[in-house]
């Protein structure tokens, strides 16, 4: 027997929910391997090429500067840009893949990650135009380019974000485990680091070039006009500003892993308060401190830092295109 609620049933069972259809495509997104990466780099300059060629040919008021050679230069590097950002595609789908049983737990932190960081990186854009006003410079629909492809970029971003909200769950669900340390627990927090840093290292490549690409941008700019038109000031206080965002966005995270380890190290080897510390405990702890990176922070690792400074880095470079 049929009827109007049997087959709404049988078309529900049918169709695929939309949690299992996001987890084919990121494992398709996963699978990819060089070639596939390669792929994905090469669409991303196609794409970010489409978007600021989309109304050419343009007006003979714009040759001037579209026929220059910093503005190939930047066009060289915008591409650049947006084909690093759709290669890091595959890499943000395998954590993301890794740690989708983190997600029902996970979805509301990672929605208001995902707000935040929007909001963060947004808003000097919006305050700096209401403040200084953009540069101008005689490319048809600027305007709206720029936000499209800066609006990829931070797309791309926001996947890297909640992945570090995934791996920061699992941080936390890690932290319950109670008693005599199983086999597979030191191996899980290395693997967590790594992915972690593995995120950092993405969310600053893809500001960084971002911020890159603004400095050519600047140095088009700034050749076809003056100083005045696009001030350093704006690069450096950008590419600052964004090191503080992944800065923001890392050092929490990176806090829960060290409070992870040291729990590891306190029930590998831990101290009786009752009694003194035997050399041996105390050899043990310190040899663990050391495998576990206990002892130095987020702010103070080298390659942390490193990492997080990497937009601010990437302005000083910007300021020196064109340079001689």
């Amino acid at each position: 027997m049929t009827g109007p609620g049997a087959t709404a049933d049988r078309n529900q069972q049918l169709r695929p929910d939309a949690a299992a259809r996001a987890e084919r495509g990121l494992t398709r997104l996963a699978a990819a391997g060089a070639a596939g990466v390669g792929v994905f780099a090469l669409i991303g300059a196609l794409l970010g090429f489409a978007i600021v060629y989309v109304d050419y040919p343009f007006p003979y008021t714009a040759h001037r500067f579209t026929r220059s050679g910093p503005y190939f230069l930047w066009l060289v590097l915008l591409c650049g840009e947006v084909a690093l950002w759709f290669a890091l595609l595959p890499t943000i789908a395998k954590t993301l893949l890794a740690y989708r049983d983190r997600w029902r737990d996970a979805r509301r932190q990672a929605l208001g990650v995902s707000v935040t960081i929007l909001l963060l990186v947004m808003l000097p854009l919006l305050v700096g135009q209401h403040l200084h006003g953009t540069a101008r410079y005689p490319l048809p629909g600027r305007t709206t380019k720029i936000l499209v492809i800066t609006l990829i970029g931070v797309a791309v971003a926001l996947f890297a974000a909640v992945g570090i909200t995934l791996v920061t769950s699992a941080i936390t669900r890690a932290l319950e485990r109670v008693g005599a340390v199983a086999a597979d627990e030191l191996d899980h927090f290395f693997t967590l680091r790594t992915a972690l840093l593995r995120l950092l290292a993405i969310e600053g490549a893809i500001l960084g070039a971002a911020i890159l690409a603004t400095g050519a941008l600047r140095h088009a700019v700034v050749s076809l006009r003056n100083e005045h038109a696009f001030p350093q000031e704006i690069l450096l206080a950008y590419g600052g500003y964004l090191s503080a965002v992944v800065a923001v966005l890392y050092i929490p995270a990176y806090a829960r892993l060290l409070e992870l380890g040291r729990q590891l190290r306190d029930r590998i080897a831990p101290l009786d308060q009752a009694q003194p510390a035997l050399l041996d405990t105390l050899e043990q702890r310190a040899k663990l401190t050391e495998l576990l990176d206990l002892e130095v922070g987020a702010g103070a690792s080298f390659r942390s830092s490193v990492l997080i400074l990497t937009p601010l880095t990437s302005s000083l470079l910007g300021l020196l295109i064109g340079k001689t």
